[in-house]
């Protein structure tokens, strides 16, 4: 009876290992079905071009910046020596990183410049301005500094333009639009110890003022 009962019992064991074996096939020819329509939709999406398709921010600004037009350069900023707070980046987050120095009474509008390889302030919402581009999160919590600047969004989920113009309110109500250099990328940080003080590399104008103190708030290198 016990011998019975163990091969009947072996036997079932043995049955579920067979139709898991029967499924992984099955699942397997799927797979390559899937497979095989994935290289389908690829093939589509190639270009003959290749990586050459791509614009490398590795390039000289001119050429990343070619369909933005310029910008003016205010030349009194590369005159200035020094300046207590630079800011790499002047989207959202370089804003709020000077309003709130600046609401703290730290410093001045004077002593902060920002640096930003854009034409203008507002980071990522200045880069992309295709059709119907817009907030994905709601933009009340999305969007700062809306009490101070008495901002009422005009929906839910604002649309590019009116982000790209709250960045640039923020930038006049806190007096920031003169102290910043657009189309300007970072090379090179580097600390003086001895000095206790950041000297800024950039392109195109060589080297910046130099800077007590340095915030990133960048998205890309150089921004």
């Amino acid at each position: 009876m016990l011998e019975n009962s163990t091969a009947a019992e072996a036997g079932a064991l043995d049955q579920p290992a067979t139709n898991i074996a029967n499924i992984a096939k099955a699942g397997e020819h799927d797979l390559q079905k899937i497979q095989d329509q994935y290289d389908v939709e690829r093939k589509k999406r190639l270009r003959p071009d290749g990586p050459a398709q791509y614009v490398s921010f590795t390039d000289e600004p001119t050429n990343i910046f070619h369909s933005n037009g310029n910008v003016t350069i205010d030349n009194s900023l590369l005159q200035q020596k020094k300046v207590r707070v630079l800011i790499v980046g002047a989207g959202f987050g370089g804003l709020l990183f000077a309003v709130r120095l600046l609401q703290s009474g730290f410093l001045r509008a004077t002593e902060i410049l920002s640096v930003d390889t854009a034409g203008g302030f507002g980071g990522t919402w200045w880069w992309n301005k295709y059709p119907g581009l817009a907030c994905d999160v709601e933009s009340y919590t999305y969007m700062p500094l809306l009490e101070e600047t008495k901002h009422m969004l005009s929906q839910k989920y604002v649309n590019g333009p009116e982000l790209r113009e709250h960045a640039n309110r923020i930038a006049g109500q806190w007096n920031l639009t003169g102290r910043a250099l657009f189309q300007t990328v970072v090379n090179k940080l580097a600390w003086n110890h001895q000095d206790r003080q950041w000297t800024v590399h950039v392109t195109p104008h060589g080297q910046s003022p130099t800077a007590i103190h340095l915030i990133l708030s960048s998205w890309l290198p150089g921004c």
